[in-house]
């Protein structure tokens, strides 16, 4: 049988971020013997074969303005929030690449960054699959709608663009992806949650929206014995340690402030912070609580460490489509405290691999925390969650009902 050709377009640094998930993903579909290709504007290309990237020279210089153009859109709205907001207006001229030409189907996964302009898609003349990795295919701009469902019927007044006019970009973004979306790709959540989402949202309702859950690589995130993780860190604590960490987690839908909460409730003569991600000494030692700062931890090695060295790792997100760092830190054996809510939720069984918070009582956090880290029966809890990530969530697990879908899209069945 004639391999199936898919071709995945995934923007960003393909090391972090929705881009790991992708990553893991194609390499589950290798072992599978799908004949699958990455296209990335990353400049990481890891020396593989199948990871193509396209950031020469002439497309440095149109990234570089493609990026001006839409910071110049986006200057017209003062009291923008910080938060990610995304046009789909420009992007590199995909069409013409010859793997493109030579797939049998397109995967999309993150596509943003000035990455893929969505009129280009009914180009293509492929079958084409797009994952939802974040909300930003279903809504006029923002990545996580917060404490906003707008997209459920029309965008504008949008509050991340701290507008009030209704007919402002994110109601022209949300009506061009109406208009210019090709009405036969299949669309895949990678959680319950986010496939829920997709349905209720103006752009997709009616369009058929399937649930196959985000993957890592259990063979890159295991285990790892806790003195020995600490000893090689440089951590010396009796201390319990909570690990919290994201690329971004000062975003809004990370909950920090809610995080806050938290640790003021918290005994410091009981628990040591580890943290990596985007922030500084001055957000962490505000708490009073001992701790080490690892900043971004873009290797493996790295991450499979911190998550080893920890006894539990806190989430305090409100919005998540999955949860990779939950997952990845599970599969280290290092339990996961969450809130009851959206892709997180779906990772932790409560009381067996973690504790779920209600939503978005702090106080019940705590009590998870303290429940968590000084169970009689935390190594039982520790060894759940590693194996709910292997039994659920590897690599092989996603790519085995990638494959099907493939298939079916080729044989013309879906």
């Amino acid at each position: 049988m004639t391999k199936i050709k898919v071709v995945h377009l995934i923007a960003g640094n393909i090391n972090g971020g929705a881009a790991r998930g992708a990553y893991w993903l194609h390499k589950g579909l290798l072992e599978q013997g799908i004949d699958s290709t990455i296209i990335t504007s990353s400049e990481l290309t890891l020396g593989e074969p199948e990871i193509i990237g396209i950031l020469n020279e002439e497309n440095k210089e149109l990234y570089k303005n493609n990026l001006q153009s839409e910071k110049k859109i986006l200057s017209e709205y003062s009291n923008k929030s910080a938060e990610l907001f995304s046009t789909g207006l420009f992007g590199f001229k995909l069409k013409s690449l010859d793997k493109i030409k030579k797939s049998d189907i397109i995967h999309l996964h993150w596509v943003n960054d000035n990455f893929l302009d969505i009129s280009e898609l009914s180009l293509f003349n492929k079958p084409i699959i797009w994952t939802l990795r974040d909300m930003w295919p279903i809504t006029g701009g923002c990545h996580y709608a917060i404490n906003c469902e707008r997209y459920k019927s029309k965008c504008g007044k949008c509050p991340l663009l701290g507008s009030e006019i209704e007919s402002d970009l994110s109601e022209f973004v949300q009506q061009r992806k109406e208009d210019l979306l090709p009405k036969d790709i299949y669309y895949v959540g990678i959680s319950k949650w986010i496939t829920e989402q997709a349905r209720l949202s103006q752009i997709l309702r009616g369009k058929k929206v399937s649930t196959i859950a985000n993957c890592i690589d259990t063979l890159e995130y295991f285990p790892i014995d806790k003195s020995q993780s600490r000893s090689i860190l440089g951590i010396n604590t009796p201390k319990k340690i909570i690990l919290i960490g994201a690329t971004r987690i000062k975003d809004s839908y990370k909950g920090f402030n809610l995080l806050k909460n938290v640790l003021g409730n918290l005994d410091k003569e009981k628990y040591f912070l580890a943290v990596f991600g985007a922030v500084n000494d001055a957000d962490i030692s505000q708490f009073g609580f001992e701790y080490k700062r690892f900043g971004y931890l873009y290797d493996t090695v790295s991450l499979r460490l911190v998550y080893s060295a920890s006894d539990v790792f806190l989430c305090t997100s409100t919005l998540e489509a999955f949860g990779k760092t939950v997952a990845e830190s599970m599969s280290c054996g290092t339990p996961v405290v969450c809130f009851d809510c959206c892709g997180p939720s779906e990772i932790v069984e409560h009381n067996t691999s973690g504790y779920k918070a209600k939503p978005y009582d702090t106080q019940d956090m705590v009590n998870g925390i303290n429940h968590i880290c000084f169970s009689p029966n935390y190594k039982d809890i520790s060894s759940s969650a590693n194996k709910r990530i292997l039994n659920f969530f590897d690599k092989s697990k996603a790519a085995e009902k990638y494959a099907k879908l493939y298939l079916s899209i080729k044989s013309g069945s879906n």
